[in-house]
């Protein structure tokens, strides 16, 4: 049975694990080689372990553990990190391990994720996806709207990346919204 609660600090290495795999699946040709292959799951891993230390008023990481205890997924949320959109939350991370796709446990880490920001006071949420990304498609299965685009230059080259966003959390938490049954 698979199961979502908060990270925890004995969980860093396992989400440095599936950053990385995640990334340099889904990421070549998005972002330069240099990137992917400058990774690594233990350097990862100590960025989450940070992260789970020091920012966890700020940054809310949850996991996804499969019937044997092991995380097969994870996503952090927090406050809107981006300026000029009337969004009060965001979703800063989600990724599920490869073998876990299309189970649904994506779903269910973003619900989780959003029902935190919810609890937390925040009416409405974004995340941004890179404009490239074949999976960005999910956040409007699940009833996000595209709300924006944006590029940024990240490590020399320029990204263009687009925003979903959930502006009544109520109600896409709420028993008839895209949710349902999760």
């Amino acid at each position: 049975m698979k199961r979502i609660r908060p990270a925890t600090i004995a969980d860093a290495q396992a989400l440095g694990n599936i950053y990385v795999a995640c990334w340099r699946d889904a990421y070549p040709g998005l972002v330069p080689d240099k990137v992917l292959l400058a990774m690594t799951a233990k350097g990862q891993g100590e960025e989450w372990a940070h992260t789970l230390r020091r920012d966890r008023d700020r940054n809310f990481v949850q996991v996804a553990t499969d019937a044997a205890g092991d995380v097969v997924g994870f996503g952090s949320c927090g406050h809107s990190r981006t300026h000029g959109l009337s969004f009060d939350g965001e979703v800063f991370t989600l990724y599920v391990h490869l073998d876990e796709w299309g189970m649904g446990l994506g779903r269910d880490l973003l619900r989780a994720l959003l029902e935190r920001l919810s609890r937390e006071g925040q009416r409405s949420a974004l995340v941004w996806v890179l404009a490239r990304n074949p999976s960005r498609h999910f956040y409007a299965a699940v009833g996000g709207s595209l709300v924006a685009l944006k590029s940024e230059t990240l490590w020399g080259a320029t990204l263009p990346q687009v925003a979903y966003a959930w502006p009544d959390l109520a109600a896409a938490l709420s028993p008839a919204g895209p949710f349902a049954g999760t």
